[in-house]
């Protein structure tokens, strides 16, 4: 069962333990900026370890915490500050944000050059145009996996089960210039057909165990993005991974494969554009 797996985990260190040795030759300090609003709990967590990643290679890291009811200008008031700000390279907003923001208005806000997580319009534009600019992590993460388990998109069925299109265009279009034929499949969706013809399987729907193994193809690749919490010590994936393991060829698992690996592509992502800032100084 073990070669099944793709260790996002390994991956992560690796790309981690290189980026310290970077930083150690250079004469700047690549900073990254949290955003966090709200008490959601799976939203702590993550930027918990975005912090922990970041005191390990040797990053300056900023949390800028707001409460629940907290207006869209002052939000917006932090974000032009930290643009103007020489010492941060990247700045995140973490999601998902309360209701009462305007998620979108406030990451255009966010000066292109620092917009580590990839998911300014700007950026997301000169992807689809095929320009060579940083992907969002969680892309590279879903690339770096496929490398890692040898699978490639060419000539191969992909299903795409996934809600946001930040997440579904760019990778779609990365995909397919690379030969792999992707049909997308949005919540609510009915998708069993779909996913029982597909050679890679990438799931994004934050819906605890829901792929079956009567729902896909022997031999089928998986990368399970989702992170759900059932207790407050057991977190699973889309995929029931229990179920399918001995139907697939490989598997990312949850946790330990796209998590760590995204957060190590967020710091690489800062480490690029602080290098990029600097130069351009």
């Amino acid at each position: 069962m073990p070669n099944k797996i793709i260790d996002g985990q390994a991956l992560a260190e690796k790309i981690k333990k290189n980026l310290k040795n970077k930083i150690s030759k250079t004469s700047f300090t690549p900073g990254l900026a949290v955003i966090l609003v709200g008490d959601d709990k799976a939203s702590h967590l993550y930027v918990s370890l975005k912090e922990k990643a970041c005191q390990k290679v040797g990053f300056h890291f900023e949390k800028h915490l707001f409460n629940a009811q907290t207006q869209e200008k002052e939000i917006i008031e932090k974000v032009e500050n930290l643009n103007k700000n020489s010492s941060i390279a990247g700045i995140i907003v973490q999601l998902p944000l309360p209701r009462h923001l305007d998620q979108d208005k406030i990451i255009k806000k966010i000066d292109w050059r620092k917009d580590v997580d990839g998911f300014h319009p700007f950026n997301i534009k000169k992807i689809l145009e095929g320009q060579d600019v940083i992907l969002p992590g969680l892309i590279k993460s879903v690339l770096a996996l496929l490398k890692k388990a040898r699978v490639s998109p060419k000539k191969k069925k992909i299903a795409l089960l996934a809600n946001s299109d930040v997440l579904i265009k760019p990778l779609k279009y990365i995909l397919e210039k690379r030969g792999g034929q992707v049909e997308i499949k949005k919540q609510g969706d009915y998708f069993q057909d779909t996913t029982r013809q597909s050679d890679i399987i990438i799931i994004a729907y934050g819906r605890p165990n829901l792929i079956k193994e009567s729902m896909i193809k022997e031999g089928a690749t998986i990368i399970d993005i989702g992170f759900n919490r059932l207790d407050d010590k057991k977190s699973v994936g889309d995929v029931d991974f229990e179920d399918v393991k001995d139907k697939v060829k490989k598997i990312s698992p949850v946790p330990g494969g796209v998590g760590p690996l995204t957060v190590a592509f967020l710091l690489e992502n800062t480490y690029l554009s602080a290098q990029y800032l600097n130069k351009v100084k």
